[in-house]
């Protein structure tokens, strides 16, 4: 995969440089100017300076309806028996609100993906992702103290008979790869 990604790389004139990382091959194709965001930091920063120019932001409003386009302005009914009407209308979720006729929730499969956080002495600015199954990926957290925060174990929605299992390859992945004993935090979403 490495191979066939340095390839197409050089196809389209992207420059990288080949690393050595800690774990799987032991390279990975390193691309400058690449960022890595922080997307819940970033959403609230957005929402708050929004906010402070006016924009009104309805949080946890499920809307019950297709937008509709009145005299007034565009209408959405949410949840808690209210209507919003507003010139400009944005409906953010990770779901499509307005099916349109396509039966997109039939076609939705809901899943999980697991994270567990270690301490670790040094931190690395860096993100991987492997390409071998299981998927993981693998970052480094500073929020003070250091942390080796690996992401996996992704799964469907009540279709997976184990997920502590799926937690224990990931753990075990850890121990592996990094060393990792025992981690601070463990979530799922």
């Amino acid at each position: 995969v490495i191979d066939k990604e340095q390839a197409a790389y050089d196809q389209l004139g992207i420059p990288y440089e080949v690393v050595a990382i800690e774990f799987e091959e032991g390279r990975g194709l390193a691309v400058d100017g690449q960022i890595g965001i922080n997307a819940a930091k970033y959403v609230y920063a957005l929402a708050d300076h929004l906010s402070q120019r006016g924009v009104l932001i309805f949080e946890h409003s499920q809307a019950q309806n297709e937008l509709e386009l009145t005299p007034a302005g565009n209408q959405v009914k949410v949840n808690n028996n209210f209507t919003i009407t507003a010139q400009y209308v944005i409906i953010a979720s990770g779901y499509p609100a307005i099916d349109g006729g396509g039966n997109y929730s039939f076609r939705l499969v809901p899943s999980r993906s697991l994270a567990l956080a270690y301490p670790c002495a040094t931190i690395e600015h860096k993100m991987y992702i492997s390409q071998e199954e299981p998927l993981h990926s693998v970052r480094y957290s500073q929020s003070p103290e250091n942390y080796l925060i690996l992401v996996g174990g992704s799964h469907r929605v009540a279709f997976e008979s184990s997920v502590q299992s799926l937690q224990d390859n990931m753990k075990q992945f850890a121990q592996t790869q990094f060393g990792a004993a025992t981690p601070a935090f463990s979530w799922s979403a």
